[in-house]
């Protein structure tokens, strides 16, 4: 027998809450991605404290440094409280601060802020997905059964492009994501645009062709993770990212790739585990027999998500003001029949 008639809409809203809801765009919340850790130990030998690796007085190689966490000079890197006394606040907060303190015994206590996994041991495609607990690095296509391995020859926007395609995305038009300041997919989920970093776009010497992506989250602004970096929403001149082919990117990501709708839930993502330097380095410390102590430490607007990308461009402007004004200051100074020290 038919439902009554009035029991139909009832029906009907019982179905709907039934039905999962379509994914949406993700708020801009950089505070898990950016976290960072305080790691600290205690009765540290001196002989332990300040071994180095330079060659001894036998022609042998000495341990490898185990302080600070990442196997540089201690004496070099770290503030010294016997000579200093303790950091303030705004030093002690800094991403990478580490300070020691020698006791009544002889030993030493140390402690040092140290980069969660999120942060160090995830790449822009794992931010662009949403994977923050994958520790590991993400590539577009690596779904695929039969996916070689990274080829950065072959890293061009066709080819990533497929991949990113293979990984279960959509390529959108850009009159689609633009069609209103905070468009998300009809399908649900939200848009990520891919770039490349040609040949021509490398910087330095080392410098390899590079893919980045950019998510764009609640509200219509995008964001980026630039490799090993913290999660920012705006670009190299601190402007807000409301445009990725208009916005001032870092990293010679010169050659836009395009726009794609992805739903995280749905996606496929290949990944390479990332080793965590952190704990390896802690576990040197425990194979010393040190108790070591792990605390998780409140975000820090403005510091823990300080763009290194960012400031690093800022220093090469700053160079080259400082050499505009040497050239300018030595042609007066020409002109006027002599040099000027500047």
């Amino acid at each position: 027998m038919a439902p009554p008639l009035l029991l139909v809409p009832l029906l009907l809203l019982l179905l709907a809450a039934a039905l999962p809801s379509p994914a949406a765009a993700l708020p801009f919340d950089p505070a898990p991605w950016n976290a960072y850790f305080n790691v600290s130990t205690s009765r540290v030998p001196e002989a332990l404290f300040f071994r180095t690796s330079a060659l001894s007085d036998d022609g042998k190689i000495a341990p490898a440094p185990i302080f600070p966490l990442g196997g540089f000079n201690v004496q070099s890197t770290c503030n010294d409280a016997n000579a200093n006394g303790w950091l303030d606040g705004d030093a002690k907060n800094a991403p990478g601060a580490c300070e020691y303190f020698r006791g009544p015994d002889g030993t030493f206590r140390y402690w040092q802020k140290v980069p969660g996994d999120a942060l160090t041991r995830t790449n822009c495609y794992v931010y662009a997905l949403d994977r923050k607990n994958s520790g590991s690095w993400g590539m577009p296509g690596a779904s695929a059964p039969d996916a070689p391995p990274p080829d950065p020859s072959k890293f061009n926007c066709k080819a990533l492009g497929e991949g990113v395609e293979t990984d279960g995305a959509r390529k959108a038009p850009r009159d689609e994501v633009f069609r209103s300041p905070d468009a998300t997919p009809e399908e649900g989920g939200y848009y990520i645009a891919l770039l490349v970093r040609p040949r021509s776009g490398c910087f330095f010497s080392s410098c390899t062709p590079d893919f980045h992506f950019l998510r764009r989250d609640d509200g219509g602004r995008w964001s980026e993770k630039m490799g090993a970096t913290p999660v920012v929403d705006v670009d190299v001149e601190g402007k807000p990212i409301d445009d990725p082919q208009k916005a001032k990117l870092g990293g010679g990501y010169t050659e836009f790739c395009g726009y794609y709708a992805v739903d995280p839930a749905k996606m496929r993502m290949g990944t390479m585990a990332v080793p965590d330097l952190i704990d390896a380095g802690i576990s040197k410390w425990k194979d010393e027999g040190l108790s070591v102590s792990k605390a998780p430490l409140a975000y820090i607007p403005g510091v823990d998500d300080a763009d290194p990308v960012a400031l690093q461009q800022e220093r090469l402007r700053a160079q080259q003001r400082g050499r505009r004004l040497m050239m300018m200051g030595a042609a007066m100074g020409r002109r006027g029949g002599r040099w000027r020290h500047l």
